[in-house]
């Protein structure tokens, strides 16, 4: 207890005795967490002396433990990916008219899920050059709406194909599958990055994409996309890459592509 300096001050404070810290052991370790982790403790402790006797009063922090607690809560799938927990939307640069009305969009759809009028915005696609920060406002999004109240999944596609061929092998989980499809499609805010840098896997793409895509269109679910390539370049690549079905692929491209607005994050 003596080596944290503000407790030790509050000892010094109150001429409080070793007999009296062992007495009362479980609220000093309580007082010296709240002051070593002050910026996400729930709880502030004050102490005195009222007619001789050591009073303890403890009142609600106003920090970041709530935004913490809630963000943990409201983020799904953390097993699969876990977004950057340092990256936070006040924090990206905007620094090009694309950046600055994708933040304002962002705002936008946050209000809107939050207060579920969702219905009838598009979702969003963002393209940039490599090192431009795609991922950076991925993490961004899922601990700003997560911390908001909303529910909220990021993942990369390849992490998501590993995480799912993976568990195919587990007998010991068979219906994990269908549980990660259905929670991905339930997320009140999902957010795929890296698309397009999965493995060529037509199950994957055609099926399990497919499937969680058209039902969240189909329950006016936003979903974010994130990738190296803009709507052109996204479409000849699926093209090129899934020519056993020209059909399918037309309407997995149509579903991603029609149903978002585009935005370059490269800084002009």
């Amino acid at each position: 207890m003596h080596s944290q300096p503000q407790l030790e001050a509050l000892i010094q404070a109150n001429n409080i005795t070793n007999e009296e810290i062992l007495d009362n052991l479980l609220t000093f370790i309580n007082i010296k967490e709240s002051l070593d982790n002050s910026q996400i403790y729930p709880w502030i402790f004050t102490i005195m002396r009222k007619n001789g006797k050591l009073v303890f009063k403890k009142t609600v922090a106003k920090n970041e433990y709530n935004a913490v607690v809630t963000r943990h809560i409201n983020l799904w799938l953390t097993k699969i990916c876990e977004p950057n927990p340092d990256a936070g939307l006040d924090k990206v640069r905007l620094s090009s008219e694309q950046r600055r009305e994708l933040n304002d969009y962002l705002k936008r759809l946050k209000s809107a899920i939050a207060t579920k009028k969702q219905k009838g915005l598009k979702g969003v696609y963002v393209y940039g050059a490599n090192n431009t920060g795609k991922s950076y406002i991925a993490s961004a999004i899922a601990n700003d709406f997560a911390s908001a109240g909303i529910s909220s999944a990021y993942l990369t596609t390849s992490a998501l194909y590993s995480y799912l061929i993976t568990a195919m092998g587990n007998s010991s989980s068979p219906n994990s599958i269908n549980d990660i499809i259905n929670k991905l499609k339930k997320v009140n805010a999902l957010i795929i990055d890296e698309i397009g840098l999965e493995k060529n896997n037509y199950w994957f793409r055609l099926q399990v994409l497919m499937e969680i895509i058209e039902s969240r269109i189909a329950n006016n679910k936003i979903t974010f996309f994130f990738s190296g390539m803009n709507k052109s370049e996204f479409e000849t690549y699926y093209q090129n890459q899934l020519r056993r079905e020209p059909y399918k692929v037309k309407t997995f491209i149509s579903r991603i592509l029609n149903n978002t607005i585009e935005y370059c994050i490269d800084e002009i």
